[in-house]
């Protein structure tokens, strides 16, 4: 209440505020101009760097995969030359295991009765379980092969192919269950009569790709996910969606939105973009580019508070200085302005005394030149005209009216 009745009554003051109002104004419409420009020019910049780790992370997902179909196209020449030697099937398999991390897993099979004396069933597999590589022949009427997609796909279509996830486990035998969940690129092997024999198919570890592909991500909170044709995550940083989920698993999609509903679709349309949307509850901007050699699609989720936090942290210490720097601003300008109209003050205090009629009261004497300096010249002029004016009335009237 005297904070409210001391700025109607101060001068200098209401001055003060008045000012410090206008300046925040200015500085308000400024830093609001300022800022709508940076941020855009922060979201350009962040898409732009995100753009490009994702084009790296694409290069990278796919020298990865034509490293995969090198060494199937290199496979393919030995087991041709060394056709009919079955045991150096097995040998082949174990080396190509054993001299490519990339690789989780290789199998060579053939079709039934290819190699009569092995029987129904010949497939040389070789594991790394992460000690060692072990090298087995796999093929069972629990295991029946050449009804598996790793090993139809190739068939039906005559050519390479890379599989969606897959646990890949024989019945009743330890020694070839894998739980891990894997993808292969599957070759048709044809022989010099122009005939389908067998596949080639090359395992990677999904885990393994996922940590690959996640390894470089441009913002902390940032991740990477690839889908593959049919929706299901290849990479993704929660294990549930790699190994049990889809983009469209059944109840799942039911609780996407229709923008997270498009973005899947575009995704398996091979398309390219950037999407705003929220994602696990929180806005972020969704990237995303195919991989046209294998079907799959690549996206990374960037989310809002990792590309404007430091912008947002930028923003509130400038508002800060700015509310400590007007308070300072209406100080040191109180301070100035009732500096400079305190003898203003003064002037307007013995004004209102000679107003009650007290003329003898003593004006300062002021050097200044301004109009506080010629408002006190005029008061002291006033004040002796007043003084001889009513001394002249007085002798007057005593003249006149004498006792």
């Amino acid at each position: 209440m005297r904070i409210g009745q001391r700025l109607r009554s101060s001068l200098s003051a209401r001055i003060s505020l008045w000012t410090v109002l206008f300046a925040a104004v200015v500085f308000i419409i400024s830093i609001s101009v300022v800022a709508f420009r940076s941020r855009n020019a922060v979201r350009e910049e962040a898409i732009k760097g995100a753009n490009r780790v994702l084009e790296n992370t694409v290069l990278r997902t796919n020298y990865i995969l034509e490293d995969v179909e090198d060494i199937a196209n290199n496979l393919e020449w030995l087991i041709l030359k060394d056709l009919d030697n079955p045991d150096a099937m097995m040998e082949y398999s174990h080396s190509i295991v054993q001299n490519n991390t990339i690789l989780n897993g290789c199998s060579i099979s053939f079709e039934p009765y290819f190699y009569p004396q092995k029987g129904n069933y010949f497939s040389a597999y070789s594991n790394n379980n992460g000690r060692y590589v072990y090298t087995m022949q796999e093929g069972s009427d629990n295991y029946q092969y050449f009804y598996l997609n790793w090993y139809m796909l190739p068939k039906l279509l005559m050519q390479p192919c890379w599989t969606e996830p897959y646990t890949d486990q024989e019945e009743g035998d330890e020694a070839t269950m894998n739980l891990e969940m894997n993808v292969s690129y599957c070759k048709p092997i044809i022989g010099n009569d122009g005939n389908f024999i067998g596949v080639i198919s090359l395992d990677i570890s999904l885990k393994w790709l996922s940590e690959t592909i996640s390894a470089v991500k441009p913002y902390p909170n940032a991740y990477a996910f690839l889908l593959g044709r049919g929706g299901s995550y290849l990479v993704h940083p929660d294990p549930q969606k790699l190994f049990y989920e889809s983009f469209f698993t059944p109840g799942l999609v039911d609780a996407l939105t229709p923008e997270q509903k498009q973005l899947g679709k575009d995704m398996l349309d091979w398309k390219e973009g950037i999407r705003r949307l929220e994602v696990d509850g929180e806005p972020s901007f969704v990237i995303f580019r195919p991989i046209l050699t294998t079907g799959w699609s690549l996206a990374i989720v960037c989310p809002e508070s990792d590309i404007f936090g430091g912008f947002r942290r930028f923003r509130n210490t400038l508002l800060l200085s700015l509310i400590l720097g007007l308070i300072l601003m209406f100080l040191v300008m109180y301070f100035i302005i009732h500096r400079q109209i305190r003898p203003l003050s003064r002037l307007a205090s013995h004004a209102e005394t000679m107003a009650s009629g007290n003329l003898d009261v003593e004006l300062p004497h002021m050097g200044r030149t301004d109009e506080v300096g010629v408002l006190n010249r005029a008061f002291r002029y006033m004040q002796v005209s007043l003084r001889k004016y009513i001394d002249e009335l007085t002798r007057t009237c005593i003249l006149q009216w004498p006792m």
